[in-house]
C-alpha cells in the first residue's frame, strides 16, 4: 500500500510519542529508584526529542503552507489569466462595434452632405435685383 508524505509523518510522530512516553515513565522509576543520574539523563534525551519533535512539526507546518501558498498563486494566476482574456475579447468586441457605428456615421454624414448640396443647387434662385439696379439699368 502507497503511503502519502502526512501519513508517514503522521505514523513517525505517534512512534515518537509513544517514545516519549515510554521514556518519561522510565524517568519517573529512575527517580522513584534512586537512579537520579539516569533519570537525568533520560530528562536531557525527553528535552532533546520534544524539541526534535517540535522543529520536525515546524517544518512540516511551514512546507504545508508553502504548498497552499502555491496553490493560492497558481490559482490567482490563473484567473487573472482568465479574466483579460475576457477583457481582451470584450474591448476587441467594443473595438469593432465603435468602428461599425464610426463608418455608419461618416456614411450618414456624406449622404446628408449630398442630400443638402442637391437640395441646395436644385433651389438655385434667380438673383432678385434691386429696385435701384434695375433702374440704372433702363438708364442706360
Amino acid at each position: 500500500m502507497v503511503t502519502t508524505h502526512e501519513e508517514e509523518q503522521d505514523g513517525q510522530s505517534s512512534a515518537i510519542q509513544e517514545f516519549v512516553e515510554i521514556l518519561e515513565e522510565h524517568r519517573r522509576n529512575c527517580e522513584q529508584q534512586g537512579k537520579y543520574v539516569e533519570a537525568e539523563i533520560a530528562k536531557n534525551r525527553l528535552k532533546e526529542l520534544r524539541a526534535h519533535e517540535d522543529n520536525r512539526r515546524m517544518e512540516a507546518m511551514k512546507a504545508r503552507q508553502i504548498s497552499e501558498k502555491l496553490g493560492v498563486e497558481e490559482a490567482h494566476m490563473l484567473e487573472f489569466k482568465q479574466f483579460n482574456m475576457q477583457w481582451d475579447k470584450k474591448k476587441k468586441t467594443y473595438d469593432e462595434k465603435a468602428q461599425g457605428l464610426l463608418d455608419a456615421m461618416k456614411d450618414r454624414h456624406t449622404s446628408e452632405l449630398k442630400e443638402f448640396q442637391a437640395r441646395t443647387l436644385s433651389k438655385h434662385q434667380r438673383p432678385k435685383f434691386s429696385p435701384e439696379l434695375l433702374n440704372y439699368r433702363r438708364v442706360e
